[in-house]
């Protein structure tokens, strides 16, 4: 297969890393050993289709021996697979082979009437020690995950405007007749501006006197119109 067929996989998946995948099949971060776990065997049994580089920096797919897939250790951060170093036993080359009981076998032959002849002086077999192998960039080619849309975002809720701005215009216009609100009093004065507000503005929110007490408190200019002794506290 081409490389650049190889590499076109918008019909079929995509290339993740190892990491990416455990986080794709993984709900929660607890399940992830056993993810790994799951990766690792479909890997070693070859049911998952997989690339990666050598040594010398080629790309590689679905190539590697069955033994090394079995005996890899996949790094799942580094994205790397490791065949760990090992031991074979071979025939040794360097004795002669003689056929006895229709299998050849290693075996030496001198002359045993010398002084030095000793026939166990060879083994039969040498141990070869092989070193670690390690593949990089390790990429599985898996189903592409569902495009997620962004939520829609909700427009903001437009209720009806604040009535303070309005309610505060009204106290001042009031405020010029000062002896008339002496004599009226604090509980009134809201009242009434709570009743004008429902009267001569129905689209604003109502406010309830209280409220209106808490405006007129917090804004100094309209505070400074009013008698003093309204907003002592108790």
């Amino acid at each position: 297969m081409a490389e650049a067929d190889r590499d076109d996989t918008s019909s079929q998946g995509e290339w993740v890393s190892p990491r990416e995948y455990v986080r794709r099949i993984a709900r929660d971060p607890a399940a992830e050993t056993e993810a790994e776990y799951s990766i690792t065997e479909q890997f070693r049994r070859g049911k998952i289709p997989y690339c990666y580089r050598d040594r010398n920096g080629e790309l590689h797919h679905d190539d590697l021996a069955d033994d090394f897939r079995r005996e890899a250790v996949i790094d799942f951060a580094a994205a790397t697979a490791t065949r760990p170093g090992r031991i074979i036993r071979e025939d040794n080359l360097a004795l002669p082979l003689v056929r006895g009981n229709l299998r050849p076998k290693p075996q030496w032959i001198g002359n045993p009437f010398q002084r030095d002849f000793d026939p166990f002086s060879r083994a039969y077999y040498i141990d070869r020690e092989l070193p670690a192998e390690t593949i990089t960039e390790l990429k599985f080619l898996v189903p592409r995950a569902p495009a997620v849309e962004p939520a829609a975002q909700k427009a903001p809720r437009r209720g009806r405007p604040s009535p303070a701005p309005l309610v505060l215009e009204e106290a001042k216009r009031r405020s010029k007749d000062r002896e008339r609100l002496i004599r009226q009093g604090r509980e009134n004065f809201l009242a009434e501006l709570s009743s004008w507000l429902d009267d001569a503005h129905p689209e604003a929110r109502p406010m309830a006197p209280k409220t209106i007490g808490d405006h007129l408190r917090e804004n100094a200019d309209v505070r400074a119109l009013l008698p003093e002794s309204w907003f002592r506290r108790k």
